[in-house]
């Protein structure tokens, strides 16, 4: 089991599953009640969509999405370099990322590990609906665009260059060396190209990304 995240959700259900299109159009249903709720805007979810994401990691491991956040965490207070892991986060690395997490803003933190949605609306901070509002993920939602400006904090420390966005030849160099056991940030690189091409699509095709 792993980490699956999704663009055109949506219209993939409407064409593959009868069943999950409708599970998929009433829990997209009540994240926009949920933005309503807070007077923020909605959007309206594609059921056709062009999605054309760049060779990546399909899935991963739960937990390799921590280190991406660790990563996140450390970037914040501009360090000279980014200390790798052993492939093992201590308990200061996690207790960054809950003193930072508390400050909910974030929306790369404030977001469930496994389940969940970003939305292609610009919010400056994540949403915190309701347990019981139907929102998957405990009622956390992210913003599509919130993440891109977050990825953008982390991506030089992590030896990414943005010129003045993922070049082609920069995604397939972080894709190759996310399946390099050897490469000491082989988790975050897996976990930050999905993560931008996921967001990337988003943005430009205004359909939500799904965490399965």
């Amino acid at each position: 089991m792993g980490l699956a995240i999704a663009v055109g959700f949506l219209a993939d259900m409407k064409e593959n599953d009868e069943e999950g299109y409708e599970w998929a159009q009433h829990m997209l249903a009540n994240v926009n009640r949920a933005l309503s709720a807070e007077r923020l805007p909605t959007w309206e979810e594609p059921e056709a969509v062009e999605v054309t994401l760049r060779p990546h990691a399909d899935s991963f491991p739960y937990s390799f999405i921590h280190f991406l956040r660790r990563a996140y965490v450390l970037a914040l207070a501009a360090p000279s370099d980014l200390p790798p892991t052993n492939g093992q986060l201590t308990s200061e690395d996690h207790e960054r990322m809950e003193d930072e997490s508390a400050m909910l803003a974030s929306h790369l933190l404030c977001h469930s590990d496994a389940e969940g949605v970003y939305v292609p609306v610009d919010l400056a901070e994540p949403v915190f609906a309701s347990p019981d509002s139907g929102v998957p993920g405990g009622g956390l939602i992210g913003s599509s665009q919130g993440l891109l400006r977050e990825l953008r904090i982390v991506a030089p420390y992590l030896g990414v260059t943005l010129d003045p966005d993922l070049s082609d030849a920069e995604a397939a160099r972080l894709d190759a060396l996310g399946w390099d056991e050897e490469n000491p940030f082989h988790r975050e690189h897996t976990v930050f190209l999905a993560l931008w091409e996921a967001a990337r699509v988003s943005v430009a095709e205004g359909t939500a990304i799904v965490f399965t």
